[in-house]
């Protein structure tokens, strides 16, 4: 049964296939201020890609949503400006003004030290009152280099 809750531990299929960790969270979360934790990546998962769709518009003085695995910021996966609240669409994040995805953003960098909690935080500035947005990490495996 779908708890809507995250686990503690990391998923690995022992399979050379990929994995997601997907989450769909409200403006209006308890603990989305601050940020939510909505998974966790296995030591060396590699990161394949990330997108988010905002499905309902975002709305507020700032609305901001990022998404991220370190500090109260959480903002090294997905950051302000990678995403256009007040837009419902389909985002990756990309570097301003090019066509790749930001490297740190992307492979081992972020799971290498150990299993990796995965956070999403929305802060609207003040006067929220819609948003709704699913977020996907794709990720493989997590096993030990060879």
């Amino acid at each position: 049964m779908t708890t809507n809750t995250p686990g503690s531990t990391a998923r690995q299929d022992p399979r050379n296939v990929s994995n997601t960790l997907r989450w769909r969270f409200n403006f209006n979360d308890p603990g989305i201020l601050v940020g939510v934790q909505i998974g966790v990546l296995p030591q060396n998962a590699f990161i394949i890609g990330q997108w988010m769709e905002i499905i309902t518009a975002f709305n507020g003085t700032t609305p901001q949503v990022t998404v991220g695995t370190i500090g109260a910021a959480y903002t090294n996966l997905m950051d302000n400006g990678d995403v256009t609240e007040a837009t419902p669409a389909v985002y990756i994040p990309l570097i301003t003004g090019g066509n790749s995805i930001p490297v740190g953003k992307l492979g081992r960098a972020l799971t290498q030290a150990g299993d990796t909690p995965v956070f999403v935080r929305f802060n609207s500035g003040g006067g929220a009152t819609t948003g709704v947005a699913d977020y996907v990490i794709e990720f493989e495996g997590g096993f030990p280099d060879h």
